[in-house]
């Protein structure tokens, strides 16, 4: 080997060995790093080859005491690329999640996400060919346009909390400028929406955020209110629009139509009851909403509801008018 591919290689196992944040490697580390890699080399000249790759801004240092700990800088991380792990991580963020990340931290991200991408496509192609092999069924409609510049503006506001400015039409077609507490942002099939509170109200609502025309962050900052858990939100069902109290849920279904069931309960005390005849009875206590309206009807005649009595008297009256239009 050349003395000059040598030098390289150990330039190249150096930087990869060291950290890229304090504490760095004191002469301790050096040595020990040394004597693991079986290299003929003294503590001295090691030295000499950080004070040179500090010069080229590859390493720097701090002081401790007597001695000097060595870390790696980021000019001296794009030579040697990601770990496998980061490098990872940083492209499944890049593809699967950068609609949830503010648009600053994408930008500032940028370098990264190239340096990531290099990193698998040259030293680990199976990672590299991952996002080829995993994905997810797109909804029935297709997702909402929503302007960059906008979604940007409304993810800095709730990363900073501080006010929103909005210029907003509501679902009655209604346009007005709104000033907004933003809280978290929840998608829905394919709909990105904005839980906020809206002026002086302690209500939580929900803007669609390709509704917004235009957005500005105010500089007046506010504390997020303590009575409000996104989680706790999403789990008390706001989103599948209650009309009601749980109720107990009674359903005969066809067998293929409650095979799901079985994976994915309504809930966690569901029962599957096999009646006979191709038949199941489920039973489940369920929120009343409109969600799972729709989902009942989704199943035509492979579904009849038994309980809740006015339940089943709300989808006898949407199947009874459905057939009047289709008789018209």
């Amino acid at each position: 080997m050349s003395s000059v591919v040598a030098q390289v290689e150990l330039v190249a196992r150096l930087l990869e060995a060291l950290p890229e944040k304090q504490p760095g490697f004191n002469n301790a580390r050096l040595c020990a790093w040394l004597s693991s890699c079986a290299l003929e080399m003294s503590l001295r000249q090691l030295q000499r080859y950080l004070c040179d790759l500090e010069q080229v801004g590859w390493v720097s240092r701090e002081r401790h005491g007597k001695e000097d700990r060595w870390i790696r800088v980021h000019r001296g991380t794009k030579l040697i690329g990601f770990s496998r792990e980061r490098a990872f991580a940083l492209q499944l963020i890049q593809h699967k999640l950068q609609h949830l990340v503010p648009e600053q931290i994408l930008n500032a991200l940028k370098e990264e996400f190239q340096l990531a991408s290099d990193t698998l496509r040259i030293h680990y192609p199976n990672e590299r060919n991952w996002m080829g092999k995993i994905g997810e069924v797109p909804p029935l409609l297709q997702p909402a346009n929503i302007p960059i510049s906008v979604f940007g503006v409304v993810a800095e506001a709730l990363l900073e909390n501080k006010w929103l400015l909005v210029d907003y039409t509501n679902k009655q077609d209604l346009r007005r400028e709104r000033k907004l507490m933003p809280l978290a942002i929840a998608s829905k099939d394919g709909i990105y929406y904005l839980i906020a509170r809206y002026g002086d109200s302690v209500e939580n609502r929900q803007f669609r955020i390709d509704r917004i025309h235009c957005a500005q962050m105010l500089d007046e900052q506010f504390i997020p209110p303590d009575d409000f858990q996104l989680q706790d939100y999403l789990d008390e069902g706001f989103f599948n629009y209650p009309t009601g109290q749980v109720i107990e849920l009674e359903l005969i279904m066809d067998v293929a139509a409650a095979y799901h069931l079985s994976a994915t309960p309504l809930s966690e005390n569901q029962m599957l009851v096999t009646l006979g005849d191709g038949k199941v009875l489920v039973k489940a206590a369920v929120r009343e909403s409109q969600r799972l309206i729709w989902w009942i009807l989704g199943f035509g005649d492979l579904v009849r509801v038994i309980a809740p009595v006015d339940l089943a008297a709300k989808i006898e009256s949407i199947l009874a008018k459905s057939i009047d239009m289709y008789r018209e």
